[in-house]
């Protein structure tokens, strides 16, 4: 979450959205809780619905520690949401879904709340520039590889296999009643929620 091509992070995208999120919620007197994690749980509270509650929440997304993390606890957090939430909630999960194993947690979820799956994406997801042959660590798996990013097959590839497992992952949570939401770093995330809201009041 820490990586991006542009000016802003999936780290800063997340944090954006979640705020965003936050103070909708709070305009509709709705209350509000989270769970931030990274390789751990770093901050958890159940929903509550009063101003200090809320920007108790804030101030915790705006000091989130910029530190690369080895790994996402995503499987973890996803289940202490359902010991938190006691009532039928909307559950907005924000992850670039970049891990392993969180499937059947994500699903038991949605089997109680509405849950919407927020995944943060960059352009080098899909598109790197071409500048030879470049070696490359994923900051959460460790995994290293060396990308001959001046293959036009290697970029056609790269391109395709993204796309695959991009809709590979909106079909995972339409199966199980999830709504799939993608945003970029290039996103505007006021005006991406503004539309996806607007679309949902529609059906």
């Amino acid at each position: 979450m820490e990586t991006g091509s542009e000016n802003y992070t999936r780290l800063n995208i997340a944090s954006e959205t979640a705020a965003l999120l936050l103070l909708a919620a709070q305009n509709n007197e709705c209350p509000v809780g989270a769970i931030l994690f990274d390789e751990n749980i770093t901050f958890s509270v159940p929903p509550k619905r009063n101003n200090e509650h809320t920007m108790l929440i804030l101030s915790k997304l705006s000091k989130r520690d910029k530190k690369v993390s080895k790994g996402s606890c995503l499987s973890s957090s996803l289940k202490g949401a359902q010991q938190l939430l006691k009532n039928c909630s909307m559950v907005f999960v924000i992850s670039d879904f970049r891990c392993k194993n969180y499937e059947k947690d994500l699903s038991v979820l949605a089997q109680k709340h509405d849950v919407v799956a927020i995944q943060i994406i960059d352009n080098n997801d899909s598109e790197l520039p071409k500048i030879g042959l470049i070696s490359a660590t994923d900051a959460e798996s460790n995994v290293h590889q060396f990308l001959p990013t001046n293959s036009n097959e290697f970029s056609h590839n790269w391109h395709e296999n993204n796309k695959k497992s991009l809709e590979q992952w909106k079909y995972m949570c339409r199966r199980h009643g999830i709504i799939p939401l993608v945003i970029s770093t290039t996103d505007d995330p006021t005006v991406r929620l503004s539309r996806f809201f607007a679309s949902w009041g529609r059906k």
